[in-house]
């Protein structure tokens, strides 16, 4: 073997060795700490059935997102002076999965969401942080857990504007 070869094997051993050091050095300093997986809380305000007294002007309807998936809210929801947004978040008696309802701006910060909420169960409203004037545009997004494991069963996102609450004395 000329000594040239022998140089190359050598710098190429020293290398591995390195890249080995380097791996092992790695694992051992790496933080391996999991944070536990914590599901997200059932909704307090949650009311069995279906909502009575949905006012005709609030749009709400139902939404199929997919078998087993299926949604009521309001398409044109109403915001209070108190920062509360009545969506009349309904969870379908039928569904096979807990759901979720998440509030965004129009620029995609987050100001409001619900508890997960099981099937045949509704919440009337949503508390706002930084509520924003009545018109604004607003993004829902409805979210779906699968009961045992709450691994993601698919979601939805619907535009909405909201509209000033009648407030009546």
């Amino acid at each position: 073997m000329e000594r040239s070869q022998k140089i190359i094997l050598t710098v190429v051993f020293a290398l591995l060795l390195c890249m080995i050091a380097a791996t092992v050095i790695v694992a051992l300093v790496r933080d391996d700490k999991k944070v536990p997986f914590t599901p997200p809380p059932f909704e307090e305000a949650a009311v069995s059935g279906v909502p009575t007294d949905a006012d005709g002007t609030l749009s709400y309807s139902s939404l199929e997102i997919k078998e087993g998936f299926s949604v009521s809210l309001c398409g044109t929801p109403a915001l209070d002076d108190d920062g509360t947004l009545t969506v009349y978040f309904t969870s379908d008696e039928k569904n096979t999965v807990y759901v979720r309802l998440l509030v965004y701006t129009e620029d995609g910060r987050e100001i409001g969401a619900t508890g997960l909420l099981k099937p045949n169960e509704y919440v009337k409203t949503v508390a706002l942080e930084n509520a924003p004037a009545a018109g604004a545009k607003l993004v829902f997004k409805i979210l779906s857990y699968e009961p045992d494991t709450y691994y993601s069963m698919g979601s939805a996102t619907a535009s909405v504007i909201s509209h000033a609450a009648q407030n009546n004395p």
